[in-house]
Parts: C-alpha cells; structure tokens; sequence
C-alpha cells in the first residue's frame, strides 16, 4: 500500500537492480535469484541467512519475492517518514472523511 503512494523518484535505481536480480526476467525474484545476485556481492551470508531474508520479504508468496515486497525492502526508511506520505495514508483509511481513523477505518479500507 505504501509503494502505491510513495513517488517514483523516491525508488531511484531500484526497479533496474530488481531487474538485475531477476535472472529469468520473470518480474519475481525467487530464492536461487537472491542467492546468486549475494554471491556477486560483497556481502556474505549463509544460506541459512539468506533464507530468513528471503521469508521475511516474501510476505505475499513464500515462493518469490514481488516487485512491491522488493521496494519496501529496500527503500531508505526516512522516505516512509515525510508529512506528505503520511498525510496521504491518513487520507486513504479516514474513508469517512471526518479527520480521524479507528481501527474500524482501517479495516474498512484493507477489505474494500
């Protein structure tokens, strides 16, 4: 939900190393993909590592990795922090347009 509403020059170079990691150009990023973009890297894991990475990102399907769980992944955190994106989220789940949210907007929202 966030990527839908972040701008796209806050993502910079990102959709080209989702790409690059992408090796069968599949648009999913799967578990050999991660494996051997890391073994091209200066960053060393275990398999082990990895893996955890892997299931901790692949929310949606524990097959693979989606371009959005890929952009929420790597994105730098302070972006998740300006006013307008969280101005612009408040919006999005105050559905009643009152200035206020409860836990009843929230869910509204989500199973709409």
């Amino acid at each position: 939900m966030l990527v839908n509403i972040i701008e796209e020059d806050k993502f910079g170079d990102l959709e080209a190393e989702f790409n690059r990691i992408d090796i069968d150009k599949d648009g999913k990023i799967g578990f050999e993909d991660l494996k051997k973009a890391f073994k091209k890297s200066e960053l060393k894991f275990s398999d082990y590592e990895l893996k955890t990475i892997f299931t901790n990102v692949a929310f949606e399907n524990e097959e693979y990795i989606n371009y959005k769980e890929f952009l929420m992944a790597t994105i730098k955190p302070e972006y998740l922090m300006e006013d307008d994106l969280i101005l612009s989220l408040f919006r999005k789940f105050d559905v009643l347009n009152i200035s206020s949210i409860d836990e009843e907007d929230i869910s509204r929202y989500l199973n709409r």
